[in-house]
């Protein structure tokens, strides 16, 4: 189930509660692209897609893997290691959220939510993430950048005359 994707970031909403889709999808319509899915494997399948989605927001507690095994896969893969996860859970305890937060999740929120604070968590992630890959991209540049040499040249020394020019 996808909304308009003009534009917009994609979040994968993975769950297995119809009630829990539709109060995500509800906060989340208005800015994002929505892909839903609920089921483990349908998610990692979709983490894989092309385009990759921007954020995943993730359920700990469903039928199949849960969250804690489907976040340990996405870690596991270059390609899916950088998309950040954020648990949404009705668990409450200390050591659920930790264990989370260890595997790799870049948040944890508990339900119920308030929708502006996971709408505020949501776009710090997402601005975190384009920092963050702005950042590589320009060190990529630097990096290629001194190691490309132009298509056409001529040999010169360092005084820039052609070494063909003799002196």
């Amino acid at each position: 189930m996808t909304t308009d994707t003009t534009n917009r970031q994609t979040v994968l909403i993975v769950d297995d509660t119809p009630e829990d889709i539709r109060v995500l999808m509800e906060t989340l319509r208005h800015e994002y692209s929505i892909i839903v899915v609920t089921g483990g494997e349908r998610a990692l399948q979709l983490a894989h897609a092309e385009p990759v989605p921007d954020i995943i927001l993730l359920d700990v507690t469903m039928s199949g893997l849960d969250g804690y095994e489907i976040c340990t896969w996405l870690k596991s893969f270059e390609k899916t290691n950088p998309i950040p996860v954020l648990f949404i859970n009705a668990k409450s305890r200390e050591d659920d959220e930790c264990t989370g937060l260890e595997l790799g999740a870049a948040n944890y929120i508990r339900k119920p939510f308030y929708p502006v604070v996971l709408k505020a968590r949501i776009r710090n992630l997402l601005n975190q993430r384009g920092h963050l890959d702005g950042k590589r991209n320009q060190r990529i540049t630097a990096v290629l950048g001194n190691k490309l040499l132009p298509c056409h040249h001529e040999p010169t020394l360092s005084t820039g005359r052609n070494l063909h020019q003799g002196k």
